[in-house]
């Protein structure tokens, strides 16, 4: 049996005034999702042999992939704040990012990325 794991490197440099935080949005703001949502679904599902392999396959290509893209996108716009969408999901980041920015989020769940596995 297959079994997903979820790890996280962090650099040994950075630059202060380039960390991002997870407070700070701002009305008018757009929430960027980078990658498809539902990995944690995926990663459960298939601990107990719930999951398709499609899923599986899907989910395992982009935890594997980096965030060096979305990153290099982003170094060149003003971003106010910014979150991972790990553990807590899209809800709980999204719920911990409005009430420290003191702001609401609204989403339209048709445009965002899921994993076609069934």
């Amino acid at each position: 049996m297959m079994s997903l794991s979820t790890g996280f490197v962090f650099p040994a440099w950075y630059t202060p005034a380039k960390v991002q935080k997870n407070f700070g949005a701002k009305p008018g703001d757009v929430l960027i999702l980078t990658k498809q949502i539902g990995t944690g679904i995926i990663n459960t599902a298939a601990k107990v042999s719930l999951a398709d392999e499609r899923a599986i396959a899907e989910a395992t290509t982009v935890m594997a992939s980096l965030n060096r893209k979305p990153k290099e996108v982003m170094d060149h716009f003003t971003v106010h704040a910014c979150t991972d969408i790990t553990g807590f999901g899209l809800l709980g980041h999204s719920l911990e990012m409005a009430e420290a920015s003191k702001v609401s989020f609204s989403s339209a769940q048709e445009r965002h990325s899921l994993y076609q596995g069934e």
